[in-house]
Order: C-alpha cells, then structure tokens, then sequence
C-alpha cells in the first residue's frame, strides 16, 4: 500500500469538505444558516405549551434585523406565529417570538 497516496487523497478530500461547507454557509445561498435557524426555531416551538399545532410554512433573512425570520402555520386554527432568530451567520438565539413581543 502506498500510504502517501492515501494521505494526499484524504487531505483532498477534507479540503473539498470544508470548502463546500463554506460556500454554503458563508455565501448569498445562506443554505446552511437559513436550515440552522429553521431547527432552532422548531426546537423553540416544540419546548411552547402550543407548539405541537404549529408547522415550519417558510423562512427568510431580514437586513434590516441581522436576524432570520421563521414563520409557521397553526394546523388547527390557521393563524401565524414568526419566529425570530439572531445573527446571520450564527442563527443560534431565539429573539422575537410574535405571540410574546418584548419578553424575550
């Protein structure tokens, strides 16, 4: 076997990775971020006392916010909920939640 071979495959390999990671973190795709803050924001929904009722119905980042917004649907009763999820690049914090402005 020819190790070298391998570890220059593997350290191709790793580097492709981490690109690709990259261009869809980091780029206007914001593939990455905008999925990020969809879990956060389901996670958040699922821990409320109605948050069973509620499904994901979409989600965009606002620049005038620096934060994302997610927004889901009541199945039961049809009505809105938006969620909103600070920084762009790091979508971890829970900010803005529309049934309860200015508590969080």
């Amino acid at each position: 076997m020819n190790f070298n071979k391998i570890k220059k495959n593997s350290f191709t390999i790793i580097i492709v990775i981490i690109l690709l990671f990259s261009v869809l973190w980091f780029t206007e795709v914001e593939f990455l971020p905008l999925n990020v803050a969809k879990i956060v924001a389901s996670n958040y929904m699922s821990q409320q006392e109605d948050g069973a009722d509620y499904k994901v119905s979409g989600g965009e980042y606002s620049s005038a916010h620096d934060s994302y917004f997610i927004y889901f649907i009541n199945t039961r009763t049809s009505s809105y909920r938006n969620i909103g999820i600070h920084y762009r690049y790091f979508p971890f914090e829970v900010y803005f939640d529309s049934d309860y402005p200015g508590i969080m």
